[in-house]
């Protein structure tokens, strides 16, 4: 689980060294109310969704929906989460020998210095630009905090909802395809 994982997120973050496309306006998607919700996730780190956010990631659900023509049997359970919880599950995603052969790799080929120290700067990255994740052994997407906010409508900026939206939606189909 901890490779792919992390090869996702390491194409993830490289997906977006390039310029940031212009975003296109979502057309409105009807919310379907009759999905029902998931479990109680009252112990996993983090925050419940407002019911704002809530019904913004179910927006969202819809248009996951709709771009691989398949339904959700039931609601995708939240967490809000901070930068540094969202660090610590990327810490925590980091398969050593894995990174070490990677990083072995990379420095023969010349494309690393010999003393970078390569897992910190895969957390310290991935850390500040991971938006949102499905984790798929628990059946949870987790929302980074401020653009949960910004989803729900009562954060100040949209700097890069467009972006952060079309992640969040990407994240929605591995849960749709779970």
């Amino acid at each position: 689980m901890r490779r792919p994982f992390l090869v996702a997120l390491i194409a993830l973050w490289l997906s977006g060294c390039g310029p940031a496309p212009r975003p296109t306006p979502t057309p409105p998607v009807e919310v379907d109310a009759g999905v029902e919700p998931g479990p109680d996730l009252s112990g996993v780190p983090g925050r419940a969704p407002t019911a704002r956010e809530h019904e913004a990631m179910r927006r969202l659900m819809r248009v996951a929906e709709s771009i691989r023509s398949l339904r959700f049997e039931t609601d995708v359970p939240f967490r809000v989460q901070d930068r540094p919880t969202i660090t610590q599950f990327v810490r925590d995603q980091i398969d050593a020998e894995d990174l070490e052969r990677a990083r072995v790799f990379y420095v023969a080929v010349g494309l690393l210095p010999p003393d970078l120290a390569v897992d910190e700067l895969i957390v310290r990255v991935l850390g500040e630009q991971i938006v949102g994740y499905y984790d798929p052994d628990r059946g949870l997407m987790v929302v980074r905090e401020d653009v949960a906010t910004e989803l729900g409508g009562s954060g100040r900026g949209q700097r890069q909802l467009g972006e952060a939206e079309m992640v969040l939606v990407h994240e929605l189909v591995h849960a749709l395809q779970d």
